[in-house]
C-alpha cells in the first residue's frame, strides 16, 4: 500500500507548525536548546529516523521536560537539518554544507548524507586553498566520493599554490604523504619533491625554534623529515640538473645522494658548468629473451650516434661481459668537471667502454680497472637480467 494524499497533508500541517515554532499553538513534545536559543519540534519522527536523537531523547540522557543541549552546532545549522528531517528538503549553501554533511554522520542519517551529496556539484567554484584540506579530511572521514573526486581534482590543478597557504604546514606527515602517493601520475616528480620538501622544512625549522640545542642542525632535521617521502618520488623521471641541484644544497656528502635514491647518483660539475654539446642519454640493453637494463649517463652528444649505428653483441660463451665490435671514439672528460661518478656494488651491471675503446656491458665481477665506467644499468622494474648472445643496445629519446 503506498503512502496516501491524505498522509502528505498531515505531514504538512506537522511540518507547518515546526515551522511556526510558536510554543503556544505547536504542541511540541521536545525542546533544544542552541546556544541559548530554543528549538521545538516532535520526538516521533526524529527517534524513528535517528538512532542518536533516539538515544538523545532516553531517561538516560535527559530529564523530562528539560531542553536538550546542542553544543556543536549552531541554530541555523540544526534548523535546517530539522527542516529536512520533516520535509525531505532544507537550505543548503556553500557556508553551511560541509557542517550539515557532518550532523548526518553524527545523526546517523543516510538520507540527509545522500541529499547534501547531491548538493555537492554545484558548490565547485568554492573550493578554496583555505578550505580544500578540511573539505578533504570530511570526504575520506565520511567516505564521501563525488567530494573526494572534486577535491582530486583541486588539488591536481592547484598543489603548488596549495602548498604557500598557511594551512598546509600544519597538516599531519601522514596527510601530506598520502597526497604525495596519490598525484604519483598526475604531477610531475620534481614539484611533488618540492612540495615534500617545503613541507619538511617548515617543520624543521618549527622544532628549531622550540630546541634548545645549540648544535641543531636544519639540514639533518629536514633530511628526517623527507625520509618518509622519499620513497613515493620517482626521482628518475627528475631532471638530473635538480638532483645536482639537490646534491649541492641538501645531500652534501659524496655518497649521502645515492644511499637515499637507492640508486648510484653522479654530479656532473665541480665548479663549472657543462659544455653545450655534453648532455645526459638514456640507453637501453635488451638481451635475446627480452630482458632489459636501463641506464642514464652524461656524455658529448656524438655518443648518441656512435650507439645508434652498433649492431649486435659478441660475447662468445660469457655470462658477465659482452662487448659491441665497432670501435668509438671516446670524448674527453672537460676540464675540472667530473662525469659518472659510479661507486661499484656486488652483482650491479655496468655500461662501460673497453680498453679498446669498444662499448660493452659487464657486471661488477668482472669489472676490470682498465675499463671506464659509463652508467650502472638496472633491470626493468626490479626483474632478472642475464647477458645472451646477441644483445642489442639503443638510446631511449
Amino acid at each position: 500500500m503506498s503512502v496516501s494524499p491524505r498522509f502528505l497533508q498531515f505531514q504538512q500541517i506537522q511540518f507547518d507548525l515546526f515551522k511556526s515554532q510558536d510554543p503556544e499553538t505547536g504542541r511540541y513534545d521536545i525542546i533544544f536548546d542552541i546556544g541559548g536559543r530554543r528549538l521545538y519540534a516532535y520526538k516521533s519522527l526524529l527517534s524513528v529516523v535517528s538512532e542518536t536523537f533516539n538515544s538523545m531523547f532516553s531517561d538516560r540522557w535527559n530529564s523530562k521536560n528539560e531542553p536538550v543541549p546542542i553544543m556543536d552546532y549552531c541554530y541555523d545549522d540544526f534548523f535546517q537539518f530539522l527542516t529536512f528531517l520533516y520535509s525531505g528538503e532544507c537550505l543548503l549553501t556553500n557556508n553551511n554544507i560541509f557542517t550539515l554533511v557532518d550532523m548526518a554522520e553524527f545523526y546517523m542519517v543516510p538520507q540527509f548524507k545522500a541529499y547534501c551529496e547531491e548538493y555537492l556539484p554545484t558548490m565547485e567554484m568554492i573550493l578554496t586553498t583555505a578550505n580544500i584540506f578540511y573539505a578533504l579530511d570530511l570526504a575520506n572521514k565520511y567516505s564521501m566520493a563525488r567530494l573526494k573526486t572534486m577535491i582530486d581534482d583541486f588539488i591536481t590543478e592547484n598543489l603548488l599554490e596549495l602548498v604557500d597557504s598557511a594551512a598546509f604546514f600544519e597538516l599531519e606527515k601522514s596527510f601530506v604523504l598520502e597526497l604525495v602517493k596519490s598525484n604519483k601520475e598526475e604531477i610531475e616528480a620534481e614539484d611533488l619533491f618540492r612540495v615534500a620538501y617545503k613541507w619538511a622544512e617548515k617543520q624543521a625549522i618549527k622544532k628549531q625554534k622550540q630546541s634548545d640545542d645549540y648544535d641543531f642542525h636544519l639540514n639533518d632535521e629536514i633530511k628526517f623529515e623527507l625520509s618518509d617521502f622519499l620513497p613515493h618520488i620517482e626521482f628518475n623521471k627528475i631532471e638530473h640538473s635538480f638532483l645536482v641541484e639537490l646534491h649541492d644544497f641538501i645531500f652534501c656528502d659524496e655518497n649521502e645522494l645515492s644511499n637515499l635514491l637507492g640508486y648510484s647518483f653522479s654530479t656532473t660539475r665541480v665548479g663549472a658548468p657543462l659544455p653545450p654539446t655534453y648532455t645526459e642519454i638514456k640507453v637501453k640493453v635488451t638481451n635475446s629473451h627480452g630482458q632489459t637494463l636501463e641506464g642514464k649517463f652524461i656524455t658529448d652528444k656524438s655518443v648518441i650516434e656512435d650507439i645508434k649505428i652498433l649492431k649486435l653483441s659478441a660475447n662468445m660463451d660469457y655470462s658477465e661481459l659482452c662487448w659491441w665490435n665497432e670501435k668509438v671514439k671516446i670524448p674527453p672528460t672537460p676540464e675540472h668537471v667530473v662525469l659518472n661518478n659510479i661507486q661499484p656494488k656486488n652483482g650491479e651491471w655496468y655500461l662501460i667502454y673497453t680498453v679498446i675503446n669498444e662499448i660493452g656491458v659487464t657486471n661488477c665481477s668482472v669489472l676490470d680497472s682498465d675499463y671506464t665506467l659509463l652508467a650502472e644499468m638496472l633491470p626493468e622494474n626490479g626483474k632478472e637480467f642475464c647477458l645472451t648472445t646477441n644483445c642489442t643496445i639503443e638510446v631511449v629519446e
